[in-house]
């Protein structure tokens, strides 16, 4: 039983003498990581998104009031000019309101005029001739809104443009406020584009814009800025409209596609590293640069500027520079003054890392 216990203390005391060279052996070996190079970016970038081309102009037009259909003046897809009639309520019912209030108003104002002159004859109190003058503002209000209502039976075009659709038919009966025809402005065309948030973020930087379509080789539009949405719709997308300068080039049409151009001013130079190669140490950003010549980590306090878009983050720092590698996975873990072995960056022509 002694004999027993004797061996199995040696070969314990054997075991972990071993497991401690192995942990030492494994301590000093370098650590394997990815690195990537700091590339220079300076002013002059130009970013380049697909746009639409809608109408200045785009309306729904309805009635005022309700009432049936009596016609529709302009035909689909036919051009209408501003303050032309495009499609008329039937009128009867709003006509002879209008019909008994103004016989009304004729007979209020007959007796006004009557006590006005009682009064001057000292024969109709002051009350008298108050109340007979607010009687006539009273249906003076109602006449005019009964002549508002008849005229509100006709819809007239708001701009010239093409009648795109009819959205109800004849003899059928809408509502007030319900869209009847579509009109289509036939005046200058805009861009319609939609900003990612890391782009939107950067507005204050655009310079210039313009567009350019597949149809119209070798032609560029310039554009002039309209406005832009300060809310993201459900894709993040923030919605910026862009005016198309007139100019004798082909025009193009509503709801053609287009390549947007836009170019970036005044951003300072910058040095871009992939956002992964950031790492945070006591609430500061850090990259870990990968010394060639020591094969050691340096941690190098940076600042951060904004994102590119493309995965990388420019940044600034007085000890970094555009050459330098850094380490874009498993910075992390890497600590000051670590052993660092590079994994081979993948060959531009061993597509996969097959050969």
């Amino acid at each position: 039983m002694k004999n027993i216990s004797v061996t199995l203390l040696f070969s314990t005391a054997f075991a972990l003498l071993s497991c401690g060279e192995s942990g030492t052996e494994s301590a000093s070996r370098p650590r394997i990581v990815k690195v990537s190079t700091v590339e220079a970016v300076g002013g002059g970038e130009q970013i380049e998104l697909p746009g639409k081309v809608i109408a200045r102009n785009d309306a729904n037009l309805a009635f005022r009031v309700s009432g049936t259909i009596a016609r529709f003046a302009v035909a689909e897809g036919a051009m209408v000019r501003k303050g032309q009639v495009v499609a008329e309520l039937e009128p009867t019912d709003y006509q002879t309101q209008l019909t008994a209030t103004e016989a009304e108003y004729n007979t209020i104002k007959n007796e006004v005029e009557r006590v006005v002159a009682l009064h001057a004859d000292g024969a109709a109190t002051d009350s008298d001739r108050d109340k007979a003058e607010g009687g006539l503002k009273q249906i003076e209000a109602k006449l005019q809104h009964h002549r508002d209502q008849l005229a509100y039976t006709k819809i007239v075009a708001p701009f010239d443009g093409y009648v795109q659709k009819h959205l109800f038919e004849p003899y059928e009966t809408v509502g007030a406020g319900m869209p009847v025809v579509s009109v289509l402005g036939s005046g200058a065309m805009e861009v319609e584009v939609n900003l990612p948030a890391a782009q939107f973020v950067r507005r204050s930087e655009f310079e210039s814009f313009s567009c350019t379509f597949d149809l119209f080789a070798g032609e560029t539009y310039d554009l002039d800025p309209v406005g832009v949405s300060h809310k993201a719709n459900a894709n993040q997308l923030y919605s910026m409209r862009l005016a198309i300068k007139t100019s004798a080039k082909p025009q193009p049409s509503v709801g053609m596609s287009t390549t947007v151009k836009i170019a970036l001013g005044g951003g300072s130079d910058g040095l871009a590293v992939p956002s992964s190669a950031i790492t945070v140490r006591e609430r500061k950003p850090f990259v870990v640069r990968f010394d060639l010549s020591t094969g050691k980590a340096e941690m190098v306090e940076i600042e951060t500027v904004r994102p590119l878009g493309n995965g990388k983050i420019i940044v600034r720092s007085s000890k970094l520079k555009a050459g330098d590698e850094v380490v874009s996975a498993g910075a992390n873990i890497v600590h000051e003054g670590d052993s660092l072995e590079a994994l081979p960056k993948q060959s531009s022509t061993n597509v996969g890392g097959l050969l």
